[in-house]
């Protein structure tokens, strides 16, 4: 309940800055499936295999919220039989991809109501796939929040025996790291990749996605079938999300230490602030790797245009390293704004 309300809030400005996006994006979805009929049977099944794990995206992104940790420790010691632990784990699988669902189910009558003479041959086959995509969407999701909830911590010897003292202390001394950089490592850095924590890897794949979209997008005869404009789009997108999610993980994670933060003899303002200047680090990598790209890029780029969108860019993000007070909604219009001025500039680039 907390996401959905999280996500209504931003509903109306999701709504109204990316509506003629999204409507494309609706129409399209189940574009691939229509096609596999006419492909070789490997490349349909690669198709068909891309389009399912899509589909269960959601999910898999979100089973740690849908099957927290502590609820399912407490679930397990209670006599719930299976098949009723399959049907809740079925039926939230179906809550939560019910819009993919219905996005996908729109997009298949929206292109048999266009009836393309492509797609008259094998209309019924595509159809079928279709069903065939949401139904093994539907299973592996299940399949996924079922393992997320039986996983159990450890094993039976380590749940048995006391907990052992390590070997060494937590933080070692003398420490190669300065102290500011050794407490931000083990307060801000190792817990985003311990214990199931996927900060670190999703930051990981957001910094690599913009990397592709930025090489892409400096050269557009690459993947010609790419517009210029959604590469442009991707790319500001990517990396205005990749500080965002990032300085809010700092947040989440300052909000975990606030118990016993104010009481350790440290400089906890300032360590605070390191944390948010290098959770922009990424993003400042990001508009290095895509000023090495246009630099060296053959066909000329306007300058000027280009230095405007490295700069605005940049202070972009420290903007956003610096307004983590800010409401939800109220960041939420600051971002999707910064992202289409950015895109907006980056069109220019090549005028």
């Amino acid at each position: 309940m907390e996401l959905v309300k999280s996500l209504r809030k931003s509903t109306e400005v999701v709504v109204l800055a990316m509506g003629p996006m999204l409507l494309a994006l609706l129409a399209v979805i189940a574009l691939p499936l229509l096609h596999v009929p006419a492909m070789a049977p490997a490349k349909g099944v690669l198709v068909f295999i891309a389009e399912v794990t899509l589909l269960t995206l959601p999910v898999s992104l979100l089973k740690d919220r849908l099957a927290p940790s502590a609820i399912c420790a407490w679930e397990l010691a209670l006599p719930i039989p299976a098949a009723l632990r399959w049907l809740a784990d079925g039926a939230v699988a179906l809550v939560v991809l019910g819009p993919a669902a219905i996005a996908c189910l729109v997009s298949l009558c929206f292109w048999l109501y266009q009836w393309p003479t492509w797609l008259q041959p094998h209309w019924l086959a595509g159809s079928v796939l279709v069903l065939l995509a949401l139904l093994a969407a539907w299973l592996a999701g299940t399949a996924i929040i079922a393992r997320r909830r039986r996983a159990r911590p450890g094993g039976t010897l380590a749940r048995l025996l006391p907990p052992q003292p390590p070997d060494q202390p937590v933080f070692p001394s003398p420490s190669p790291w300065p102290r500011t950089l050794m407490l931000w490592r083990h307060l801000f850095w190792l817990p985003f990749w311990r214990q199931g924590n996927l900060v670190g890897l999703r930051q990981v794949i957001f910094f690599l996605a913009g990397a592709t979209t930025a090489v892409l997008w400096s050269a557009p005869t690459l993947v010609p079938a790419l517009p210029a404009p959604v590469l442009g789009f991707a790319t500001s997108g990517l990396q205005i999300l990749l500080t965002d999610r990032g300085d809010k993980s700092i947040s989440e994670q300052l909000q975990r230490l606030s118990p016993f933060w104010h009481a350790w003899p440290l400089h906890t303002a300032g360590l605070a602030r390191v944390a948010r200047i290098l959770a922009v680090f990424p993003a400042l990598m990001l508009l290095a790797l895509l000023a090495g790209a246009l630099a060296v890029r053959q066909a000329p780029v306007n300058a000027t245009i280009a230095a405007i969108y490295l700069g605005l860019s940049g202070a972009a993000h420290i903007a956003i390293a610096c307004t983590g007070r800010f409401g939800r909604q109220a960041r939420v219009v600051m971002l999707f704004l910064t992202v289409l001025v950015l895109t907006a500039i980056g069109s220019e680039l090549w005028n």
